[in-house]
């Protein structure tokens, strides 16, 4: 078999989903090369009249909250006559405790349906599906000739997960590669896999590949060479891409498909225009390949595709040619074969990990969730310690308060009480401003920030018995934040217990920030000894730790601040006046390789708003530098969260 990087594998499906064809999900997995398929045991007699059964003893299995949870059933002709209920690996007081009172519901039901217990949900599901599949098997039903999974509609995209019962899996697949969907990008990648002889398997929910979509756009491809097409400008086909979909795209797929593309088209064409096809290929480019302006979502300077390859004229669509030609290199594709849901390591160790942006499949999860991270340790089947969440408060003074203290002052109980308080007095912020606080106050509101006026009297009230100057008045801004101390008042940075790819880094409050550079060697050390076990792992030697800042303006001389201005007149052009921050250093924070593109973003970045008048008179400037930079109206803009919108011009 020929070896195939993974990177050359995705070119084509990339490449494929940018050219507005949707892409086939590939799923790579350990397994040894070659396929087989296994058919499951089982009678193939028919049960008769419903509610009799094959007699014999039968098991089922199904996956509980921390273990496989196994029932076994044995059936005369016309009933269950014995029931025994495995749930000793779920968790002692819960799940576990729960196996006789299960059994018992299920001999009495005389069915899979029952009410479960109360506090142990996730068990009880599991033994309910686990009977289902014994019922199956002593009806029958757990033969059949293939399973066909529910296509849905429109409506029910990551809705409910269908319920499919084990005993109804008859066929098994060792492979390297699974594609879901033959559509343009899967067939796409299925036809790059077969002519690599990669070991693969195309699975469609529907009975025929998908319709082709006959044009697709490419960028400095061959058949753009040989017509003496000047080459395009990368860079600036990627920013007017960007700035067209108003910052709503993916640029690392965007780049993909602009550096990749010209090999996807030598790809197909290569099919596609030799023997037995000999299909024409078409290609437009610029003013050609133009949108219609009544199509056109956005006025582009380089109207993309750019350039537009088309193959229309051809006898068959390009889906069906690529069917023909994975077939004649042994291939197939499993039609009426639908994805449901993708599973858990079956030894509990943690293999995919799904969000609101994707799925991720870690060799290792690192679990650094602050007050979440006993939700997480619970996800993982591994939470042997729990966050009671407290609040802190926190004010801004203006600078001019700074000259009242020259020190770190608090005031401490001297009862000998131990209160927890960790933290609390008064100290000069880096920037010169006096912070007082925070307070310490034990709530269940794990995202609940709000500033309270009680919190900020009490700590004034505290703090001004050891400096009597301190005043409310001097306070520019205030904030809430949420600790997360364990139950043991201290960090808990160590390897998972029951689930081995984790590391709980949890617990972390006052002096966590002190503490930050020591817990992240720990961190380093514990990570790196993990998958040491797993693979080879090296040092990096070209790392560079030196974070190489972008210049700033009031920390510079004023011969360095002419310098810098005559080399760019963007820093010469202050939008805070409060803390001299120019636009020149506001575009920086922008370009930065992580950039955040809402004004607290920025704020938080480099400081505009941060002073006296908090943004009452920069923000609308540092807002149109925003919208200017991403290409996008004012009213795209957002204060921080894709919820907090900015709003213009006068209200009701």
């Amino acid at each position: 078999m020929n070896k195939i990087s993974r990177k050359g594998f995705l070119k084509i499906a990339a490449a494929a989903a940018m050219s507005g064809v949707t892409a086939g999900a590939l799923a790579a997995c350990n397994a040894a090369s070659g396929s087989t398929s296994t058919a499951a045991s089982g009678s193939a007699a028919a049960s008769g009249a419903t509610g009799t059964y094959i007699p014999g003893t039968y098991e089922g299995t199904a996956e509980g909250i921390s273990s496989t949870v196994k029932v076994t059933m044995t059936f005369s002709d016309s009933a269950v006559t014995d029931v025994v209920v495995d749930t000793s690996g779920e968790t002692a007081s819960i799940g576990a405790a729960a196996a006789d009172e299960l059994r018992d519901q299920l001999l009495a039901a005389g069915s899979a349906e029952i009410d479960g217990v109360s506090g142990s949900t996730i068990t009880s599901e599991a033994v309910m599906k686990a009977a289902k599949s014994c019922y199956a098997q002593a009806k029958g039903e757990a033969v059949v000739s293939s399973v066909q999974l529910p296509t849905g509609d429109e409506n029910d995209w990551l809705g409910t997960e269908p319920d499919i019962d084990e005993a109804a899996i008859t066929e098994t697949w060792d492979t390297d590669i699974v594609i879901v969907g033959a559509g343009n990008g899967g067939m796409c990648a299925a036809a790059y896999a077969a002519q690599n002889g990669l070991d693969f398997r195309l699975i469609e929910q529907n009975s025929s590949v998908m319709e082709t979509r006959h044009w697709y756009g490419t960028i400095d491809s061959s058949e753009a060479q040989k017509k003496g097409i000047a080459p395009v400008d990368r860079a600036e086909l990627l920013s007017e891409i960007s700035r067209s979909m108003g910052g709503r795209c993916d640029q690392r797929v965007v780049k993909t498909w602009i550096n990749e593309s010209a090999a996807m088209h030598d790809f197909v064409s290569g099919i596609l225009e030799n023997e037995p096809y000999n299909y024409v290929c078409n290609l437009t480019a610029g003013d050609e390949a133009k949108w219609p302006d009544d199509t056109q979502v956005s006025q582009s300077k380089l109207m993309f595709p750019v350039q537009q390859v088309d193959y229309s004229s051809a006898e068959k669509p390009r889906n069906v040619v690529f069917q023909e030609y994975i077939e004649s290199k042994g291939y197939s594709i499993d039609f009426n074969t639908g994805l449901a849901k993708l599973e858990k390591d079956a030894d509990g160790r943690i293999t995919g990990v799904t969000t609101n942006r994707g799925t991720a499949y870690p060799t290792l999860v690192i679990n650094a969730a602050g007050v979440f991270a006993e939700e997480i340790a619970a996800m993982a089947g591994d939470r042997f310690f729990s966050i009671h969440p407290r609040r802190g408060t926190n004010s801004i003074l203006d600078k001019k308060a700074g000259a009242y203290l020259h020190s770190i002052a608090s005031i401490k109980d001297l009862t000998g009480k131990n209160t927890h308080s960790k933290g609390g007095g008064i100290l000069h912020t880096v920037h010169d401003n006096l912070l007082v606080g925070p307070d310490a106050v034990e709530t269940y509101e794990k995202e609940n920030t709000e500033t309270r006026r009680e919190s900020i009297e009490t700590v004034f009230r505290k703090q001004k018995r050891t400096m009597p100057k301190l005043s409310e008045q001097d306070i520019i801004t205030y904030f809430t934040g949420i600790r997360a101390p364990t139950f043991e008042e201290d960090f808990i940075i160590e390897m998972g217990r029951r689930t081995g790819n984790i590391l709980h880094c949890a617990g972390i409050q006052s002096p966590g920030l002190t503490t930050a550079p020591a817990v992240a060697l720990d961190i380093e050390q514990m990570a790196v000894k993990y998958l040491s076990g797993i693979k080879k792992v090296e040092k990096n030697e070209g790392f560079d730790p030196i974070r190489h800042a972008p210049p700033v303006l009031n920390k510079m001389d004023d011969e360095s601040r002419c310098a810098l201005i005559r080399e760019n007149p963007d820093y010469g052009v202050i939008i805070c006046r409060c803390e001299e921050i120019s636009k020149g250093e506001i575009l920086d924070a922008l370009r930065s390789p992580i950039c955040v593109p809402t004004v607290d973003g920025i704020k938080k970045r480099i400081r505009p708003g941060m002073g006296r008048c908090q943004g009452g008179f920069c923000s609308p400037l540092v807002t149109q530098i925003i919208a200017d930079f991403l290409g996008v109206p004012l009213s795209q803009v957002k204060k921080s969260s894709q919820e907090s919108d900015i709003t213009f011009g006068p209200t009701k």
